[in-house]
């Protein structure tokens, strides 16, 4: 088990077993209702006071919804008071993410964060479930695409029904595909993931990714400072490309990686 991370009254959130997990603070006590679960609204002339659930009564379920959205431990305390803005792209993503969990539901348009490793895609996409589920009790789910390939494969292996794998993915409120691109390509790689991106569009349902490939073709200076040469169009193919444009906002980072020039400031790990 993890240490407790920094949280918002009234819950904790550590990582476990290798994904972050929530539960109530302990001790905490609602402030509104004093755990009685219901509040009473002031009296009105004439007129009995009026008696209402209190918003506590649906904490519960908030905490289960991001226990659900399978976000993996090492973002257990991303969130995005703690992203670390280092240039004007990250500057940008990282408005753009504040500003979907500002207004969703009633702007619905999903993101795309590309660009190279360790410089905080995965940590803002982690922050918006975070966000959604335990503020705004939404539905998500946080799913590396390789591991969701293996996962499907395995069941194909088993000739069990890849639709139990699929379906959860095409009714969650907001679904965040992470290093999308990544794999080998293959024919049926895409077929999966055409059918997901094709459900979601078809849904109007809000969708983030993150992906190492550019939308671009890269210049010279790129290309030396090693970044992935393949276009996401070369990873996905120009059909979910143009869906993805569809129903997304695209933010490209650039910066150094955060991971390395932490284990610099700290020294190597042990």
């Amino acid at each position: 088990m993890g240490a407790a991370q920094n949280s918002s009254p009234g819950y904790v959130v550590s990582a476990i077993e290798g994904k972050a997990v929530a539960r109530a603070a302990s001790g905490w006590v609602c402030p509104e209702c004093a755990g009685a679960g219901v509040v009473r609204r002031a009296e009105e002339e004439g007129r009995y006071p009026v008696v209402s659930p209190c918003e506590c009564r649906t904490f519960e379920r908030r905490l289960e919804r991001f226990n659900r959205a399978g976000i993996p431990g090492l973002f257990a305390n991303s969130r995005l008071d703690t992203f670390e803005i280092r240039n004007d792209s990250q500057g940008d993503a990282h408005g753009a993410a504040s500003e979907m969990v500002r207004t969703y539901p009633l702007e619905g348009r999903g993101l795309v964060f590309l660009g190279p490793v360790g410089v905080g895609k995965t940590h803002l996409a982690a922050a918006i479930v975070r966000e959604l589920t335990l503020e705004k009790g939404k539905s998500c789910r946080f799913c590396d695409f390789v591991q969701l390939l293996h996962d499907l494969k395995t069941a194909y292996e088993k000739r069990e029904a890849t639709s139990a794998l699929l379906e959860p993915l095409t009714k969650v409120d907001v679904l965040v595909i992470d290093d999308l691109g990544k794999g080998r390509g293959t024919e049926w790689e895409l077929d999966v993931l055409d059918d997901l991106v094709s459900r979601r569009y078809n849904a109007d349902a809000t969708t983030v990714c993150t992906t190492n490939h550019l939308d671009r073709e890269l210049g010279a200076h790129e290309r030396r400072a090693g970044f992935v040469v393949d276009t996401l169009a070369q990873r996905v193919g120009i059909r979910i490309q143009s869906r993805l444009h569809g129903m997304c906002d695209f933010h490209e980072m650039d910066g150094s990686d955060y991971r390395r020039s932490r284990r610099t400031r700290r020294g190597p790990r042990r």
